[in-house]
């Protein structure tokens, strides 16, 4: 059987990092169950949980999910009650940040993100994603579509570009449509996902969502989804297979512990 804490060995700067994303997620979760907020894990953290009891041996960010209606409070609260050694990260916060989710970062840390290198970020550090979830009326493909009208073209329409008054035109279009696609939403009990303008599509039944459970992930106890295997076949399909050696990627290509 292959060793997978090869990836991470104790000691190791991509263990040192996980370690300290750990630390702020345990604030992050303290701070939602003080102020009842609730939140779950997604994605590959959610995996990583259910797999290996914690992260994913190569995986280098925490992924966490809260509910459209709470999304705001809780940012209000973030900004408010985090320590001095974090910062949140939105488009309020940071002008370079272009993403409708926010990150939690921390100070004392650099990294670079391959997608992101040119990019000038006021923060930089080591981070968890918080995305809002939200019912979702349209089809994976229409709401990727729509997402890039929302999300990319918001940026594109203030560039001196010849497109640019097309870009304008497609981003308002996007904004008058988006109340309508939201109340949809809410009275067809649609698919539960990542909201409008975020560039994800991982639908789910919110049974499979709602009440919240709890899971174990690095001998800490943090929120889950109320049926964990159900959650990651929606997203994964069968998720207790490891993935091929080419399939295992990083997010980072650089990571830097200050302190």
């Amino acid at each position: 059987m292959e060793d997978l804490s090869l990836y991470n060995p104790e000691g190791s700067t991509l263990r040192k990092a996980q370690l300290r994303m750990l630390e702020i997620a345990i604030e992050f979760d303290k701070i939602c169950r003080t102020n009842n907020i609730t939140y779950w894990l997604i994605s590959g953290t959610l995996l990583g949980a259910r797999r290996h009891g914690g992260f994913i041996p190569w995986d280098d960010d925490f992924d966490v999910g809260v509910r459209i209606e709470d999304y705001d409070r809780l940012l209000s609260i973030l900004e408010a009650q985090l320590p001095d050694s974090l910062r949140l990260q939105t488009k309020k916060t940071d002008p370079g940040h272009p993403y409708f989710y926010a990150k939690i970062r921390d100070v004392n840390s650099l990294i670079s993100e391959d997608e992101c290198l040119h990019r000038n970020y006021r923060y930089n550090g080591l981070f968890i994603d918080i995305f809002p979830f939200e019912s979702i009326v349209l089809s994976k493909k229409t709401k990727l579509l729509y997402d890039s009208f929302y999300s990319k073209f918001r940026f594109e329409f203030k560039k001196s570009t010849p497109w640019r008054l097309l870009s304008h035109f497609l981003y308002h279009s996007a904004l008058l449509v988006l109340p309508i696609l939201k109340f949809a939403g809410k009275i067809m009990n649609s698919k539960y996902s990542h909201a409008y303008g975020i560039g994800f599509y991982a639908p789910h039944e919110l049974t499979t969502c709602f009440p919240v459970s709890k899971i174990e992930f690095e001998k800490y106890e943090f929120s889950a989804p109320n049926k964990v295997d159900q959650f990651l076949m929606d997203e994964y399909g069968d998720f207790m297979k490891i993935p091929s050696k080419e399939k295992r990627h990083f997010h980072s290509s650089n990571i830097e512990l200050l302190g």
